[in-house]
Order: C-alpha cells, then structure tokens, then sequence
C-alpha cells in the first residue's frame, strides 16, 4: 500500500510543470548620465531588451543635472529623465512588447542603512535614478585627480585623500570631487550617501536583488582607464570604476564589459547601417523627451564628434570580473593593466568584430573585421554539409579594422557558413545565398 501511495505521489509530480524562472540571464547597463548607454552601448541594449528571457537592468548613476537646478521649468534632470524613459519606451515598443512603465520610490539597503531610489519597470527593463550630482566634464583638475586615482589605486586614494585640502580649488559638481570634500547627496534630496563604500554597496544590492534566479550575468559600464579611452567626461570613468570594482569582486558573479565612450570617434565606423540607425532612433527619443519639457535638443551635429558621429560607433573590451581571470581581488588593483583587446561590436565573440554585408548576398560580400594585432587571416566558406564551397583564404591583415571582399555570385542559393579564423579567436557567421 505504502508502495502505492509513493508511486502515486511521485507521478502526479512529474506530472506537475516545475515553476521556471522569467529570466535566465541580466544584463545590468551602468550609466553616468542619461544618455550614455543610448550613445555608446545601444545596439547591445537594443538586442538584449529585444530578448525577452534576459532581464536588463540600467543605473543611471547621475541626475544629468549639468548644474542646471531647478528653474521655472521642469528641472532638466526631469527632462533628461523623461528622454532615458522614452528611449527604453522605444526598445521595447519595437521589439513587440507593450510600453508601459510604471515607477516607484524603493528602499534599498546600503552599507550605512538603506537609501531612497527611483525604480522604473517597463516589460523585461528596470530603470534605477539615483540622481547623483552631474558636471565638471570642463574641470581640468577634475580629470587630474581620476587620473591620479586610476595611477595611486582608487581604494587608497579615496580613503588616503578624503577630506584633505587641496593646493587648488575644486569643482564639486562632479561625483569624483563630491568623494573627496563632502557627502555625495541625490540633487532632489531623496538619500546621502555616506562615503564611497555606501554608494558602492548599495549599486551591489541592487544587482544581487534585481540578479535573483538567473544563470549569467553581464555588466556594462564605461571603460575606466585612461590609456584606452582617454579624454572621458570625469562621470563615466567614476561609474566604470564602481562597475569593475563590483565585477571583480564576484560578488555578484559577472562577465564585465567596458565601453569607450567620447574616445569611441576617434576610430573608424563599425557599425552597420541597421545599427546606426537603431542608435540614432534611440538618440532621437532622448532628444524628444528633452524638448518635451522645453529644454534645447541633444541633437546636434555641428563639430566633429557630436552625437551623430557617436551613434556609428561602438567600442569595448572585456574588463577583469568572473568573466577574465584576474589574480586581483582589490579595489586597488583596478589601477593596474589586465589582457585587453580593444574591441568592436555587432557581433560579440570574446569582444570582437565580424561582420557580412549585405546579408542575403547575391554577388559581391564584405567581410569586416578586427584585430587585436598583427597576424594571418584564415576565411573558410562551406555550405549547410560543411564541404568547402571556395579556396580558402589565407591573408596577413594589420592591427585594427580590415575588410576582405568575397565574389559569392558563382554558388548556389542557399545557406552558408563563413569560418573567419584569427590568432586571437574564431568566428562562424552563416549567411543566405540569393
């Protein structure tokens, strides 16, 4: 009878769909101010939000504020605000989802008691605005001092430096100056961060919260050191130092990916024509929810590297956390150089670039791609049996971006595998014969 009864327990529950996850991984976007993830990172937003099982979560680090205040208008931190939400709006709206998000003041736990956040939900997207002061991007001694973080190790330096009187005056409209001579405060006075610690555990808790039951993670910031992408707005090399500090520590455990942002203009187009205009849309809602509130529009394009130019780029290596072996496990050592490649997106390969245009292709294909350095270049072409459909190709290319043309016009219609094969990785990329 006993036996019964167990085997009858023990269908029904087989029998019963186990609870899974919504999720099975998140994608976390740290961003300094309320445009940046839209200009330096939006096709990897764009495709993660687009995927439905992949939570994203974006901390806008600043209230974008540019120390503007509150004037008879709305605030521009509002405005701003406005544009960053109608930006996530747009990602999700065109992925087919609906976009409606809805917005709380949440208390999140800190390393000194717990502070007051705004969240916002919008389908598979979770907006935080912890509304830090913003500025200083002119402040020559503001970028001074990141510098001299970044060489002295940023652990030392800010509890070395705290409260100490400084030979020159300092703007402390930024967050790396508000570190060293005050409490960092929200500019609507919703919370205080107590030292650099608090702010630091409090964006960790939230991680692990919003991380719950997923299998990876992916965090993306701006990239912190200043041989790579020099030049940055003091803002961004602040938020990807807290990004790479949390990342090493492994707690929570995540592949940390680091992004050049203003430098990015410096190098060539990588992205596509499809990208670029996925980047531009979404710069376009940022822009629209600013002159909805009466503020003058982003949209500019006047000089060399303005937001149009950055819309065609996207640049970025993988950073040191469970994702790259790093015998580092200190805030300190984020001063020191870790294996790096500087890196191109559209399709991520440990960080790399391979691209096919136009894609079906009838004649005439282009192979992009990049190089962390010099060396042979392998192309392999074979059909949907893996036979070889042409002589393979065996090329040395140079560091940086490089292009090979392939005549496909003599095969047959149908699918195919391109095998781009370099010393530092190897990429299949399947492509439609017309």
């Amino acid at each position: 009878m006993k036996l019964k009864v167990f085997l009858f327990i023990y269908i029904l529950l087989s029998c019963i769909n186990p609870v899974r996850p919504q999720y099975h991984s998140a994608s976390f976007y740290m961003s300094a101010h309320p445009d940046d993830w839209q200009l330096f990172m939006g096709v990897n937003a764009f495709q993660d939000i687009a995927d439905s099982a992949n939570k994203v979560v974006i901390i806008y680090m600043t209230a974008g504020d540019k120390g503007f205040g509150d004037l008879p208008r709305d605030a521009y931190y509002l405005a701003r605000q406005n544009g960053a939400d109608r930006s996530v709006k747009f990602c999700v709206g065109a992925t087919g989802g609906h976009a409606v998000s809805t917005c709380d003041s949440i208390k999140t736990d800190g390393m000194v008691g717990t502070h007051n956040i705004l969240r916002s939900s919008c389908r598979n997207v979770v907006s935080y605005f912890l509304r830090l002061p913003d500025g200083c991007f002119e402040c020559c001694r503001c970028n001074t001092l990141s510098k001299l973080a970044y060489s002295y190790g940023y652990a030392n330096f800010f509890n070395d430096y705290k409260g100490v009187n400084f030979p020159v005056s300092l703007d402390t409209s930024c967050m790396l100056t508000q570190y060293l001579t005050s409490e960092l405060k929200a500019v609507d006075q919703s919370t205080i961060y107590c030292n650099y610690q608090d702010l630091v555990e409090t964006i960790r808790n939230i991680m692990i919260t919003e991380s719950q039951g997923v299998d990876s993670l992916t965090l993306h910031a701006p990239d912190y050191d200043p041989e790579i992408n020099p030049g940055d707005h003091p803002d961004h090399v602040q938020t990807g130092i807290i990004a790479g500090y949390i990342a090493e520590s492994g707690n929570p455990c995540m592949k940390l990916l680091l992004h050049q942002d203003y430098h990015s203009c410096s190098h060539p187009v990588n992205l596509n024509t499809e990208q670029i205009a996925m980047e531009a849309a979404l710069q376009s809602q940022v822009s629209f929810g600013i002159t909805n509130k009466g503020w003058d529009s982003e949209w500019d394009n006047e000089v060399r590297c303005g937001h149009v130019d950055w819309t065609s780029r996207n640049y970025f290596r993988e950073g040191p956390g469970c994702g790259l072996l790093s015998k580092s496990k200190s805030l300190k050592n984020l001063g020191k150089k870790y294996p790096s490649r500087l890196s191109e997106s559209t399709d991520l390969i440990n960080g790399e670039l391979v691209t096919l245009t136009p894609n079906p292709v009838a004649d005439i294909a282009t192979v992009s791609l990049y190089m962390a350095e010099k060396g042979l270049l392998q192309i392999r072409l074979s059909n949907e049996k893996g036979t070889l459909c042409m002589e393979p190709i065996h090329e040395t290319k140079n560091q940086g971006l490089n292009q090979v043309r392939l005549n496909v016009g003599s095969l047959k219609t149908g699918l195919y595998t391109l095998s781009v094969i370099t010393p530092g990785y190897t990429h299949n990329l399947k492509f439609s014969k017309l």
